[in-house]
């Protein structure tokens, strides 16, 4: 039988708001030490863009829940509606931006470090 290491349900979330949207960490090192990997709930307000970024210690899996978003990876732009996925490799900037303008997008994302090294693009809001 199965052995649970952590539990965080959706009352003890607590979500860092940005001026594009917001991050609910579920799984982290921080509330499962040594898990090592993450796991989180964004929010994109509608016709927002999350900042420019990378990871360079860690793979990025977004994906898509719910509306239509625009996923730039790298120099590559993918329209992504609900139930797509993409991954972005460790090091490769990236950003998220809502196409709605009346709706957020919902998305989940994971990682493959349980804490993540993030490093804001030159230029990036």
């Amino acid at each position: 039988m199965g052995r649970i290491l952590g539990l965080n349900t959706a009352r003890e979330e607590h979500p860092t708001r940005e001026l594009w949207g917001a991050m609910s960490w579920l799984v982290e090192d921080r509330t499962v030490p040594g898990v090592g990997i993450s796991l989180a709930r964004m929010s994109v307000a509608p016709g927002e863009t999350s900042p420019g970024h990378s990871h360079p210690n860690c793979h990025e899996i977004v994906h898509l829940v719910s509306g239509r978003i625009e996923q730039t990876v790298g120099s590559c732009c993918y329209p992504m509606s609900a139930g797509d996925t993409v991954v972005v490799a460790p090091g490769v900037a990236h950003r998220t931006r809502n196409l709605s303008d009346a709706e957020p997008a919902e998305l989940l994302v994971c990682y493959s470090a349980g804490t993540r090294i993030y490093q804001s693009e030159p230029g990036a809001a």
